[in-house]
């Protein structure tokens, strides 16, 4: 190491202030680069490659990004998804739609969500993650109960 560079902390996933601000500053740039989709959602395909693939540096902050950008409308499909008009309206008294984002959420950086390429096929996916969150998510139906 040289003289006069001081070495930045590490949080507590590895990672340093600089190198939060340069995957950041690539997100930014992506976004900038390409359009938004359609069907309601405000993501790219690129985005939605490093969404499924969790094993890239920049997935972290790719699920983040989505869900921070989309979190209206997923709060939205979250209490239709528990309300009387959905059919799993009997969920409400075991889960809360606080629940159903949070499941979402930990789906998403788990790597057991994978979002299609086709965005008016998310919602649906969403969705499945949705009916598992009761029981622990996609991870413990994937891996058997």
């Amino acid at each position: 190491m040289r003289k006069g560079k001081h070495e930045e902390k590490r949080d507590g996933l590895g990672f340093t202030p600089s190198e939060y601000f340069v995957m950041q500053c690539r997100l930014d740039k992506q976004g900038k680069q390409n359009e938004t989709l359609m069907n309601g959602w405000d993501i790219t395909q690129e985005q939605i490659s490093l969404i499924n693939d969790c094993k890239h540096w920049l997935h972290r902050v790719a699920v983040i990004a989505f869900y921070d950008v989309n979190y209206n409308f997923l709060r939205c499909m979250a209490y239709r998804f528990l309300s009387p008009i959905g059919k799993n309206y009997r969920l409400i008294s075991v889960v809360s739609p606080e629940d159903l984002l949070q499941q979402l959420f930990c789906d998403m950086l788990s790597g057991h969500l994978k979002l299609p390429k086709e965005t008016e096929k998310i919602r649906s996916a969403i969705y499945e993650c949705f009916r598992f969150a009761a029981v622990g998510g996609l991870g413990v139906m994937k891996n058997g109960l």
